[in-house]
């Protein structure tokens, strides 16, 4: 798929959940995220816990410490990499590869 036909496609409406509220653009429910330790070691978990919404309209900002995992949130709601554990939704559907509804700058 070229740029030009992502960027020409309409923007979906997130699907509304059971009590009619539409669903959050993306959401981020009780994820965890490891990595492999360094030559066989314990694994090294840099999310634990985190659960998130962002809605239409609204406007995120993600400020800590370097290494706090920034990055590595904006990557699982890219889809760029997949949560060790948890939920990703996009548009209340499960996010299990690339997000074409997301850019990050």
């Amino acid at each position: 798929m070229s740029a030009a036909s992502v960027l020409d496609e309409k923007p979906v409406p997130a699907s509304p959940r059971s009590d009619g509220t539409p669903a959050p653009l993306i959401e981020l429910r009780h994820v965890t995220k490891s990595y492999a330790g360094a030559d066989g070691a314990a694994p090294v978990t840099v999310l634990d816990g985190i659960s998130l919404e962002v809605r239409d309209g609204e406007m995120l900002a993600l400020l800590g410490q370097s290494g706090s995992g920034k990055s590595t949130i904006l990557r699982l709601m890219a889809g760029l990499t997949l949560p060790t554990t948890g939920t990703v939704l996009s548009h209340g559907e499960l996010l299990e590869n690339l997000n074409r509804r997301l850019a990050i700058v």
